[in-house]
């Protein structure tokens, strides 16, 4: 049963060994017992995350329009550098499409 608080905590009965005194009048070998659900003893394990093996990379259009599409590659398995003939919707024409690392600023 959870508590009324947020469903952090709950509620477990559990019989005991030595009586309890008697309250109003009733005798019982069950107590209530709070427990928190969320320590860490009752917290799920995870596992360790992998690192990213994917970075995303950018095709810059070789007409020098600015247009550009981003894409991801895994560097270990393909070493070089990318090349695609693509569509550029500035100049209507296919033209070579270059790979270049995203410049990442500073906030």
């Amino acid at each position: 049963v959870f508590d009324d608080i947020g469903c952090c905590s709950a509620w477990q009965i559990y019989s005991c060994t030595d009586p309890v005194p008697p309250a109003h009048g009733t005798a019982s070998l069950l107590r209530l017992q709070f427990v928190d659900i969320w320590s860490k003893a009752h917290r799920p394990r995870t596992m360790a995350k992998r690192k990213v093996k994917t970075v995303m990379m950018k095709l810059v259009s070789s007409a020098g329009t600015g247009y550009f599409y981003t894409i991801k590659k895994n560097p270990t398995s393909i070493p070089h550098k990318l090349a695609f003939r693509k569509y550029d919707p500035v100049v209507h024409q296919h033209v070579l499409f270059v790979e270049q690392k995203i410049s990442r600023t500073k906030k």
